[in-house]
């Protein structure tokens, strides 16, 4: 029903009575009778069981997903690093085609060995870029593994939910049978009364 409907309902009701409110035939009807609202509740027991084993499983989907994000958070950190790893190999890579270039000129003995002594302090920073970069790559290496085992937890439990939302369409399409069943008893029998 919509809103309209349950304030319609509400209109028929006394304090916190629970009662169920329905259009049957194009006429209204209300059911106060306890053992007949908790027939009627028993129809959907099945459908709530199942409602709540996919909350269960859609708080262990909402969990992985958040693990999932601070990795790929921390991944993120890694590939920022690695760019500016990348930037600064760029910097010192022109920094030597410099100092090559000025070598290959002919050029005092003391500016050589300038040269030298900056392209050893070149070599020594590309070195270390160099074991940075590989450190780098291996804790993205180390991150990808919980990555893999979380996608793969969260594909079984999508194939979990999946299995209960077929249950769950069962379970649903019991309940509106069963449902109906009552409420055509009730109006037959006279436990739901008409009201206007």
């Amino acid at each position: 029903g919509s809103s309209v409907d349950v304030a319609r309902a509400r209109q028929h009701r006394t304090g916190t009575e629970p009662i169920l409110w329905f259009m049957h035939a194009g006429k209204e009807y209300v059911i106060r009778d306890p053992e007949v609202l908790k027939e009627i509740a028993g129809a959907w027991d099945r459908v709530s069981r199942v409602g709540a084993e996919q909350g269960e499983i859609g708080a262990k989907q909402g969990a992985l997903g958040a693990e999932q994000g601070r990795i790929g958070a921390r991944q993120g950190e890694i590939g920022a690093k690695q760019g500016a790893i990348g930037a600064r190999q760029a910097e010192i890579a022109a920094r030597e085609v410099e100092l090559a270039m000025r070598e290959s000129r002919q050029i005092p003995a003391d500016e050589r060995r300038n040269i030298e002594a900056a392209r050893r302090e070149v070599e020594r920073a590309m070195r270390e870029l160099d074991r940075e970069m590989v450190r780098l790559e291996s804790t993205l290496r180390e991150e990808e593994r919980p990555m893999a085992k979380l996608s793969a937890e969260m594909e079984a439990l999508g194939g979990e939910m999946e299995v209960l939302g077929k249950e769950m369409e069962r379970a649903s399409r019991g309940a509106e049978v069963r449902m109906r069943a009552l409420i055509e008893r009730a109006v037959a029998d006279g436990t739901a009364r008409q009201v206007k």
